[in-house]
């Protein structure tokens, strides 16, 4: 399948997804959700070829955790393994800007990265505070995973001056839209029940255009690099 038509199709399978959360279509849900990732990483692949680098393949690994967190989410009684790997998805996104952020001619002052991380820093521990008396048993595993994906969004911001200003907007972006879809997650959950109205409809918007920001970010740098050769 061209890339075009894998695009196309991975937004077609966004709009069933948000339909069946919609309308609560349990069945569609199941059929459409595993496939979400599946497509995307398709897409991904078929932009990388034929020399699919060490920063490629960490995408494609962030991309296959996420399906699997996506499979286990998708039954209430697994969330800490869909946690688990979500968790080994953000790793492998961060290791793979680090690539970027290594590349830099001159290390970056600290100054700077403390500028950079302050945001995101701010952002999770207001978030933190909120979540904090509801978390009981799942305190260490929401709070090393709200560290993980901190660190993800430090590290899209932290490739500033390492790649281009489209590639650095889309993936940071996605990474921030991302660290939205699972505070909802968390907020939800944690805080209200699950209760939160229209709270899984805003979730998996923001999740999948998210991953396809990242991903669309990332293919940039990519492309870059094929052009540079």
């Amino acid at each position: 399948m061209k890339s075009k038509n894998l695009v196309l199709f991975y937004a077609l399978l966004c709009i069933i997804e948000i339909v069946a959360e919609y309308f609560e279509a349990g069945t569609l849900r199941y059929i459409v959700k595993p496939t979400l990732m599946i497509a995307l990483a398709l897409y991904f692949y078929q932009e990388s070829k034929p020399d699919i680098s060490s920063f490629a393949k960490k995408i494609l690994a962030a991309l296959v955790f996420s399906w699997g967190g996506d499979v286990f989410l998708m039954f209430p009684d697994f969330f800490l393994p869909g946690l688990i790997s979500f968790l080994i998805a953000h790793v492998f996104y961060i290791l793979a800007f680090f690539e970027n952020i290594n590349s830099a001619k001159e290390k970056r002052p600290l100054s700077n990265t403390l500028l950079f991380a302050l945001p995101f820093l701010i952002s999770t521990g207001a978030l933190f505070r909120i979540l904090f008396p509801s978390l009981g048993e799942m305190l260490l595993p929401v709070a090393v995973y709200t560290s993980v994906i901190t660190v993800m969004g430090i590290s899209a911001a932290l490739r500033f001056g390492t790649v281009s200003n489209e590639s650095l907007r889309l993936v940071l972006s996605g990474a921030v839209i991302f660290m939205l879809s699972d505070s909802t997650i968390a907020l939800n959950k944690f805080l209200y029940n699950d209760e939160l109205p229209y709270a899984r409809i805003v979730i998996m918007v923001t999740y999948l255009l998210a991953q396809y920001l990242i991903v669309e970010g990332c293919l940039k740098f990519i492309n870059s690099q094929k052009s540079n050769k």
